[in-house]
């Protein structure tokens, strides 16, 4: 038996943390109360594009036509999210995993597993799976008459289906005394356990319990607890112009729940009042009375169609990574989405009211103007939660993922100003923020400017909270052209 050499030479290597990823800002999330292939116990469902969407929703769907205006872009975007929402009282759902063979299943004869529905708890024996049985759906329709030979409570009206690809199990109550419970072995033993064939025991499915019918708010609340990876919020059409939700002015709330989290809202008005000067209870008025940053309003005379998912669409094509790659939506075109025939005056009234549409300027079509309900524009909003976000993910990154600590010392914060500059220096190239003077005089040949504080001048509470609050920056936003008034003099 020989030394080790570890005894002469040890060595061990660290992994060092990972960096955390930045925020996307590129997502649209396409809300609906319309029923389809997303139960209540997943919510939410991402896409890549719109084959996937047409796969799992009928060509004749909101979701399909909300889909179809936002990868109709010119470039297309790559990212969405379809999430339900759920008005009225709702079933408790157990969700399984994936079951695509019939095979395994045709030879049991006497199948069995326990389950509880609305808190009463059953074993559910005796099912014979071999009679007849060809197809995974025959086996769900077994399955829903055991259940239903309970005949108490929420087994009486239980439903188990399978959608191509999973099976479900859904009480026969609603509310929220509407329950259900994974899968598990009947104890003691009896038959042949199918509880994990059918992938419903805990680990293999998921469930939700069943919920009272949601106004706005509480489904966006549901629908971030479960996703919130994503930036712009969108409806299909049955949420607009003043529409009330269990109470509830669906619209505002939908604009007050954006305001207070890093997202916008794509709204689309079919109002005409929303060109009338002299009426101010129009939704596009309230929102801008209200003063939302965070809420684009679209007018469109054609109720059928999705012109906020379409220009979302082309926002969300935004790579800050890439030089020069930030825009305008002004003047970009909305391919699938009919333009408006307005007057000037009904354009003046659009802009006073801080709505936009899709309309014709000479022999153009395009979007104009991209106003927030507040007066800021649309790339402002999206460039500023970008920087903040990167600057965040840089600085955060940074103290996470040193193998020693950050000192509270000037060279400390020297490198902390390393990451903001980072992220500014980004901004400078993606066109987001341009050297120019400040409101003060000051001119800024980068574009922006960081101030930080000594360590020696900080509040000594602040040191020994180990907490750093010396560190602003000033940056100049780049801006956009949006028209131009030119004068000249022709002389004889």
């Amino acid at each position: 038996m020989t030394i080790p050499v570890s005894s002469v030479v040890s060595v061990s290597i660290a992994v060092g943390a990972t960096f955390p990823a930045r925020a996307g800002f590129g997502t649209l999330n396409i809300v609906t109360e319309e029923t389809g292939v997303i139960g209540i116990a997943e919510r939410i469902r991402s896409y890549s594009d719109i084959d996937g969407v047409t796969a799992d929703w009928p060509g004749t769907s909101e979701v399909v036509k909300a889909a179809t205006a936002y990868f109709g872009q010119q470039p297309k975007p790559t990212s969405l999210k379809v999430s339900t929402r759920y008005s009225t009282d709702q079933s408790a759902e157990l969700r399984g995993g994936s079951v695509t063979e019939v095979t395994p299943f045709l030879l049991i004869t006497d199948a069995s597993f326990a389950i509880s529905i609305d808190g009463v708890a059953e074993d559910i024996t005796g099912m014979n799976l071999s009679d007849g049985e060809v197809t995974l759906d025959d086996v769900a329709a077994t399955i829903q008459t055991a259940l239903q030979v309970v005949a108490a409570g929420g087994y009486t009206a239980a439903t188990c289906v399978h959608d191509g690809s999973r099976f479900f199990v859904t009480s026969g109550t609603t509310g929220v005394t509407s329950v259900i419970s994974f899968l598990s072995v009947v104890s003691p033993v009896t038959g042949t356990d199918i509880s994990s064939l059918l992938q419903m025991q805990q680990g293999e499915g998921t469930k939700a319990n069943g919920i009272a019918g949601e106004t706005i708010t509480s489904s966006l609340n549901a629908i971030q607890n479960i996703d919130s990876n994503w930036y712009g919020l969108l409806f299909t059409k049955e949420v607009r112009d003043g529409v009330t939700i269990n109470a509830e002015d669906a619209v505002v709330a939908a604009a007050t729940w954006c305001e207070a989290r890093t997202k916008v809202f794509g709204n689309t008005s079919n109002d005409l009042d929303v060109l009338d000067s002299v009426t101010t209870n129009d939704i596009a008025s309230t929102l801008k009375a209200a003063n939302f940053r965070r809420t684009m309003t679209i007018f469109s005379s054609f109720p059928s169609q999705y012109p906020s998912a379409s220009m979302l669409g082309r926002a969300f094509t935004v790579n800050f990574n890439q030089p020069n790659s930030t825009i305008t939506l002004k003047f970009k075109q909305a391919p699938g989405i009919t333009v408006e025939n307005l007057t000037q005056s009904h354009k003046v009234v659009l802009d006073s009211k801080r709505a936009n549409a899709i309309i014709t300027v000479g022999a153009s079509d395009m979007f104009a103007e991209s106003f927030m309900a507040s007066g800021v524009f649309f790339d402002e909003v999206h460039g500023i939660d970008w920087l903040e976000n990167a600057v965040q993910t840089n600085v955060f990154g940074y103290l996470s993922t040193r193998p020693t600590k950050v000192p509270y010392t000037d060279k400390g914060i020297s490198a902390i100003k390393q990451q903001v500059t980072k992220a500014l220096d980004e901004a400078v190239l993606n066109g987001l923020i341009a050297p120019g003077e400040t409101i003060d005089g000051e001119f800024l040949g980068t574009g922006y400017k960081i101030i930080t504080i000594p360590a020696a001048d900080i509040n000594q509470s602040d040191v020994d909270a180990r907490k750093y609050p010396g560190l602003s920056f000033v940056v100049l936003g780049a801006g956009a052209i949006h028209s131009v008034q030119i004068n000249g003099v022709f002389e004889r």
